[in-house]
């Protein structure tokens, strides 16, 4: 699974139904924290408490690394609510997380897990555009490679090689409020891969978040209901309006109102 974003009620459905299942290994592929802060230790809690193989994310490392000259930019407001609410030992968790994992099955199979690409964390795997893909086929050793970041739910075979996106738990962009993980089975000769959606209490999350006055989480919310990439929309929106990085709360505020004036909220 990969993406969880703080979502506790997406992961919470996702580990119920992993129950159902005879899994033996969970591995999560980073991103667990930042955009529904209320929840950052609770779901940190319930990773360590369900698999040790954990990858970190970029959100991992926006905490970790959070610089408090930030803390009062609207831009960064989730990032710096997860920072406060984040334990001593959480944090010295995903500070400690490794960027990848590898692993081997039978010596019929061997797989990496990944956030972004075997290049980068930072790096967005996508299911059209081939150039990355083709890349990270050739770059690696494994046979298998999972991939989180880009928040979409896809398979693709290179050369008989297996890229696998899982999706995303916590913030889906298919517009049908699922929480989305896979099962991979693997056996002597194959590998099948079940590309899950769950239904999780959505609106729970948003009467949770109802009254919620940060816009980024505002626009997550938005994101799920519509699957629509609202938060990289928006960022290129102010970024264009400013020309500057980090973006100032005037014009952060000023697209949020101008969106709002125009009923995409």
């Amino acid at each position: 699974m990969a993406d969880i974003h703080g979502n506790l009620f997406a992961l919470e459905a996702v580990l119920n139904d992993i129950k159902a299942h005879n899994v033996d290994q969970v591995i999560i592929l980073g991103d667990l924290i930042t955009d529904f802060p209320d929840f950052t230790n609770n779901v940190l809690d319930l990773a360590k408490q369900c698999t040790k193989h954990v990858i970190k994310g970029n959100r991992e490392i926006y905490v970790a690394n959070f610089n408090e000259k930030n803390k009062d930019f609207n831009q960064f407001k989730t990032i710096f609510q997860t920072y406060n609410n984040i334990t001593k030992d959480n944090l010295d968790y995903i500070s400690n997380l490794p960027e990848e994992l590898s692993f081997k099955y039978n010596n019929n199979f061997s797989y990496r897990c990944v956030h972004g690409s075997p290049f980068s964390l930072y790096d967005t795997l996508r299911e059209n555009e081939d150039e990355l893909i083709i890349k990270s086929f050739e770059h690696i050793e494994e046979n298998v490679l999972f991939c989180g970041h880009n928040h979409r739910q896809w398979q693709k075979i290179y050369n008989g090689k297996y890229l696998i996106s899982p999706g995303s738990v916590g913030v889906s962009l298919i517009g049908n409020k699922y929480a989305q993980y896979c099962l991979a089975d693997f056996n002597e000769t194959n590998i099948t891969i079940e590309l899950k959606n769950i239904n999780y209490d959505f609106d729970a999350l948003k009467q949770k978040y109802s009254n919620e006055k940060n816009t980024w989480t505002v626009l997550c919310i938005k994101s799920i209901e519509d699957g629509i990439n609202y938060g990289k929309r928006f960022l290129n929106e102010a970024k264009i309006k400013t020309n500057k990085w980090p973006i100032p709360n005037k014009e952060w505020d000023e697209v949020f109102d101008d969106w709002y004036k125009k009923g995409i909220f």
